[in-house]
């Protein structure tokens, strides 16, 4: 009669050794992985949120009035801000615009001009840049969240500068956006623009 022979102790430590290193190895790939996925998709955010700034950007300024024409002038004022409503405190560009486009108002079916203001709005968790519109059809637009940092720097033909007071335009306006994850500081990303200002 055949006899069965079971495992020895010695077996069944090793074979459970070998399945624990497989185990830890599965968990941390699957951690690193899904780790990896996630900072992608933030790091796509970030993107989306920074392109649909600078679009916004670059469509208002392909739509600026001239000075001549314009019911205010165009102007661009330096600041900086300290966000200190999260676990990091870091100071941050915070620069506002205000000018003077034509746009088509959907209520009256006619084409205005339109006094704007773009800034960032800190009052909330989380720092979105603004697009404000005043007159007939004010309106206050959401461009794009997670905009931590916004700085103007405006060319007269000769040189930047840090603000723009004068009475007539930039020859072209340079945009930098800081953009910040808040549930991770460490995903952040910087995006800068240059603009010409093709207005005679």
């Amino acid at each position: 009669m055949k006899q069965h022979r079971g495992f020895t102790l010695l077996e069944l430590l090793v074979s459970l050794a070998i399945l624990s290193v497989v185990s830890t190895l599965t968990v941390t790939a699957f951690i690193s992985a899904n780790s990896y996925w996630d900072d992608l998709r933030a790091k796509t955010q970030l993107e989306q949120n920074a392109t649909a700034a600078l679009d916004s950007l670059r469509d208002d300024f392909g739509r600026i009035v001239p000075s001549r024409l314009a019911n205010a002038a165009l102007r661009g004022s330096t600041g900086s801000a300290t966000d200190d409503s999260h676990s990091w405190r870091s100071t941050f560009e915070d620069d506002r615009l205000e000018m003077t486009v034509d746009q088509y108002n959907t209520a009256s079916k006619l084409r205005e001009m339109a006094n704007l203001a773009y800034f960032i709005d800190r009052h909330n968790q989380v720092a979105r840049l603004v697009r404000a519109t005043r007159g007939s059809a004010a309106a206050e637009l959401v461009v794009a969240p997670n905009v931590a940092g916004l700085r103007f720097s405006w060319f007269d033909g000769k040189q930047w500068l840090n603000t723009w007071q004068q009475t007539g335009l930039p020859r072209a306006v340079q945009v930098s956006l800081s953009l910040v994850d808040p549930t991770r500081p460490g995903r952040n990303l910087a995006r800068t623009a240059v603009f010409n200002v093709n207005v005679p």
